[in-house]
């Protein structure tokens, strides 16, 4: 019985050894680590030099950013899309094409999103009770250098170039704390914190378009024509989709900076610093699942069985993360903030099983959106218009607040579990 024992043992860790999703894996979660070990490294700072208030303001900017760049997380979906269908077919000058038009558009775009943002900074400043306008601008730059992102790091994503798509990401992870921290210190204030960010951003854009181009810079140029009425379609479900995530990823986080107290809003920033662990643990798994989804149903093969994978680390995971928080939540909270923060403990696990929600959710909405499949998107538009119906009205507590947010993303992966199963027909990209 050892002996059988051992020999499963040894033919499991050899399969594991030569499993392309594990291997491509493990270098987009070292870099997931990389950002969340610095981001937290970020917060753990200011959670200390800004204080409870503009704490407060730091996290409902970075909320807001994170809202504002969903046409850049819908746009890097599409990109994937896109890129892993040409690579799947191994037809790597329309890649080539690709990334030349995303790099053109969205380098425009960036430039009249920040001039957008230059002329409301005082709108926006007063509605989130911030009184200078140097935080709103450094804000906007993040966001125009995320428009412009995806029309490289996607790419790098989409062909599968998980190397060099995990430096591009952990160059911006550490350059954010590192930076940020350095202008903080340095006197900067709230603004330094951000323009930090800013210059990391920029700093592992530049990194993802050189390693783009060394892939593609010898192929020649082609035309590139695509189904217009796919990608219509195309743009119309990853955008549901994407805005549908993100909103309820951060709604609540912006409706409590608005109807609490600026030291509640403090309070529950760190509360979600903490328990966003738990999300951005996992978060590389549908990274990694979607080029390699689309590639399976694009020859024909299907991904079922990615999914099943994907799924079960993705609750191992969670699992573990659940159990340290119902055990050590005041221990963290200690550890990453001041004394200030220590009411935050009392909802750190609650909030991580909606956030653990939310992190299914993501991966099926992903898997269903690399498929073609947009069954997803009714439910979802229904739970992200519930949530805030149901905050809006019913805010008594926090508790309250993290409890309506657990019941509606339950709700929504629940409907989005619909037809998973379904077997899959080829892809063709046009």
């Amino acid at each position: 019985m050892p002996s059988r024992l051992n020999a499963g043992l040894g033919g499991l860790l050899r399969r594991l050894a030569r499993s392309e999703f594990l291997r491509h894996g493990l270098l987009v979660f070292g870099a997931s680590q990389i950002v969340n070990v610095f981001g937290y490294l970020f917060h753990f700072v200011m959670l200390r030099k800004l204080g409870v208030v503009s704490y407060g303001a730091l996290s409902s900017l970075f909320a807001a950013l994170t809202v504002a760049s969903v046409p850049s997380t819908i746009l890097t979906m599409i990109v994937v899309k896109f890129a892993a269908e040409f690579n799947a077919v191994s037809d790597l000058p329309k890649v080539r094409r690709l990334h030349q038009r995303m790099l053109t558009w969205t380098g425009v775009s960036a430039v009249l999103v920040f001039a957008a943002a230059w002329v409301t900074r005082g709108v926006i400043a007063g509605y989130l009770h911030i009184s200078q306008s140097g935080p709103i601008m450094a804000t906007a730059a993040i966001l125009a250098f995320y428009i412009m992102l995806p029309s490289a790091r996607a790419v790098l994503q989409g062909i599968e170039d998980f190397r060099n798509f995990a430096i591009s990401t952990a160059l911006e992870g550490a350059g954010k704390a590192l930076l940020g921290i350095g202008l903080v210190f340095a006197g900067f204030g709230l603004t330094g914190a951000i323009g930090g960010y800013a210059a990391a951003s920029c700093l592992a854009l530049l990194y993802a378009t050189a390693a783009v181009r060394a892939h593609v810079r010898s192929l020649p140029q082609v035309g590139l024509s695509l189904d217009v009425r796919r990608i219509v379609l195309t743009t119309g479900g990853v955008s549901a989709g994407i805005l549908g995530i993100t909103i309820l990823g951060q709604l609540d986080i912006l409706l409590v900076k608005h109807f609490f107290s600026g030291r509640d809003a403090g309070i529950y920033g760190a509360t979600s610093v903490v328990a966003r662990m738990l999300f951005f643990l996992v978060a590389f798994i549908p990274q990694v699942l979607l080029p390699k989804a689309i590639s399976r149903a694009v020859s024909g093969r299907s991904p079922r069985r990615l999914l099943a994978y994907a799924a079960g680390l993705t609750a191992l995971l969670s699992a573990v993360g659940l159990v340290i928080f119902a055990l050590f939540s005041r221990q963290l909270i200690a550890v990453m903030a001041s004394p200030a923060f220590i009411g935050a403990a009392a909802y750190v696990f609650r909030y991580g099983i909606a956030m653990t929600i939310l992190a299914a959710l993501t991966l099926v909405t992903t898997y269903k959106i690399g498929l073609h499949r947009f069954d997803f998107v009714f439910p979802l538009a229904l739970g992200v218009l519930g949530e805030i119906v149901a905050i809006s009205f019913l805010h008594s507590s926090l508790l309250q607040v993290i409890t309506i947010i657990t019941i509606g993303h339950a709700a929504v992966l629940l409907a989005s579990l619909y037809r998973i199963g379904k077997p899959v027909r080829s892809l063709a990209s046009g």
